[in-house]
């Protein structure tokens, strides 16, 4: 059966997202909630609880996350901080997703997700994880695609390793299709060659935003319109996804300063229902081949080492200086295949992220919690 997707926004309780929708609240289908905002330091404004609630209550608020870091092998007790935070701030969600990638790790408490290998060792800790929010939250839990990706062979592998994870949760799949045009543009990637290796059938929500190019590179930043290529992404996807629930367009507050950037949003926003509104109808899902499981490399203790060496190298050093001081770290012995496979140039945008985004914890390093999966 096919499902008419709601047109949404990703809220953000800022001034200026405020003023930028407010004039077209009536066109807003759908809200899509960073969980993290309920309670984090700021408490929400009176204006977002608001929308929480009429939007809840209708059935119509998704849930997102940021810093579960659902991939991370490292720093157990701050995930279980984040879980005793989703227990105390939990609307009435349609359902829940976050993203592929890991954030947290040594002196690391949060961050932008990084890359991580398709190991079995992997997958373990992801599914843990992914069950203890689904448990939390008590809705369907799903993995948006990420932008980055260290190598053109990663960009090619992230899709059937998620599709497995997924397979194991019964997970649905949050696609972005600007995160995927990123991967399009960065490694040379034909549409249909990377579509493929995607299980549109699990599509549960799709994002839809802009970016900017930086040294070459195309960033996933939400800070621009929504790109052209973007809007022939999600004409050519959306008949192909049939159990998605909602689109959603995202925007950075800090891009809505002036009239002229918040029309755009609005037009952006119009132009999402025209694409929705004609698809009017849907092939059926394809039926997908769960792929066969990934390699187990090493243990979570290998992986959790890994985790922590890539943040360390990426706090200190950038482009091919972080490929060799990776090579030669001992922490990454055991994922030599891919550590070799990274390209300088990629890791020049991670040790940007982790400069711009890592937050460090002022107490230092937590205590290594004991594996819960495996060896």
């Amino acid at each position: 059966m096919t499902i008419r997707p709601l047109v949404g926004v990703s809220w953000i309780p800022d001034p200026r997202f405020r003023a930028t929708v407010e004039p077209v609240l009536d066109r807003v289908e759908a809200v899509e909630h960073t969980l993290d905002h309920g309670f984090g330091p700021a408490e929400l404004p009176p204006s977002t609880r608001h929308v929480l609630a009429v939007y809840g209550d209708s059935g119509r608020l998704f849930g997102h996350g940021v810093e579960a870091s659902p991939f991370s092998a490292d720093r157990a007790a701050t995930f279980d901080r984040y879980l005793e935070g989703l227990a105390r701030h939990r609307p009435q969600l349609v359902d829940y997703s976050d993203h592929v990638g890991y954030s947290t790790g040594g002196a690391f408490t949060s961050g932008a997700p990084l890359p991580s290998p398709e190991v079995a060792e992997q997958a373990d800790v992801v599914v843990e994880r992914l069950t203890r929010l689904r448990s939390v939250l008590g809705v369907a839990v799903g993995l948006e695609n990420l932008a980055l990706a260290f190598s053109r062979r990663q960009a090619l592998a992230q899709g059937p390793f998620v599709h497995g994870i997924l397979a194991r949760t019964d997970g649905f799949l949050h696609l972005d299709l600007h995160n995927l045009w990123c991967q399009l543009q960065n490694f040379g990637l034909a549409p249909e060659t990377l579509l493929a290796t995607w299980p549109l059938g699990r599509v549960g929500r799709i994002h839809v935003s802009g970016g900017s190019d930086r040294d070459g590179v195309r960033r996933d930043t939400h800070d621009e319109g929504v790109p052209e290529a973007v809007w022939e992404l999600l004409a050519s996807v959306l008949p192909r996804t049939p159990g998605c629930r909602v689109v959603v367009l995202e925007q950075m507050p800090f891009a809505l300063d002036t009239a002229a950037q918040q029309q755009r949003f609005r037009d952006d926003l119009a132009r999402l229902h025209a694409v929705r509104d004609a698809v009017t109808t849907s092939v059926a899902a394809p039926r997908e081949q769960v792929p066969p499981a990934p390699p187990r490399v090493g243990t979570p203790s290998t992986l959790r080492a890994l985790q922590r060496a890539v943040l360390d190298v990426l706090d200190r050093f950038d482009g091919a200086d972080a490929v060799g001081a990776l090579q030669d770290h001992p922490d990454a012995v055991p994922y030599a295949a891919w550590v070799d496979d990274l390209e300088p140039r990629m890791l020049r945008v991670g040790h940007e992220l982790v400069h711009r985004w890592g937050v460090r914890d002022p107490h230092g390093g937590e205590p290594v919690a004991p594996p819960t999966i495996g060896g």
